[in-house]
C-alpha cells in the first residue's frame, strides 16, 4: 500500500498531505467532526468522520487483494497460453477491461478511527 505513489489524504475533500508505505504521520485538523478520506491513482477509500486528537487507520481492502490477484493472474496466464489469446482476442480484452473497470470502482482502502480522542 502506497508502494509505488503515496497515498493522498483529504479532509473535506482537500489534500492535507501524502503517505507513503508503512509512513505514520500526525495531522492538525481545524475542527471536530472533519471528513476523512484516503485516495490513490484514481482510487480511494470510504469516509470517515474524525474528530482532533483520533487515531486512524489505512488498510488496503480484501476486495482490493482480490481484484488485484485475479488481475495479475489473468495477465500471467494470457502470456502462458498466448497462442490461444491471439487466436481468441475478445474474449481477453473484454475480461481485461472488465478486471481494469472493477479495480476503479471498488474501494482499494478502508479507513477507520481506532482510538478515539479521550476527552470526547
Amino acid at each position: 500500500m502506497g508502494g509505488l505513489l503515496p497515498i493522498t489524504l483529504k479532509l473535506n475533500g482537500k489534500k492535507i498531505g501524502t503517505l507513503k508505505s508503512h509512513e505514520e504521520t500526525e495531522i492538525e485538523i481545524p475542527n471536530n467532526d472533519m471528513e476523512m478520506q484516503a485516495t490513490q491513482y484514481g482510487t480511494s477509500s470510504n469516509k470517515i468522520t474524525i474528530d482532533d486528537g483520533d487515531t486512524v487507520m489505512i488498510k488496503s481492502s480484501i476486495m482490493s487483494h482480490m481484484v488485484m490477484g485475479i488481475l495479475f493472474s489473468f495477465i500471467v496466464l494470457s502470456v502462458l497460453f498466448s497462442n490461444i489469446v491471439f487466436n481468441h482476442t475478445w474474449p481477453y480484452t473484454t475480461i481485461t477491461i472488465l478486471l481494469v473497470l472493477l479495480g476503479l470502482i471498488i474501494q482499494h482502502y478502508k479507513i477507520e478511527v481506532i482510538d478515539k480522542a479521550e476527552w470526547r
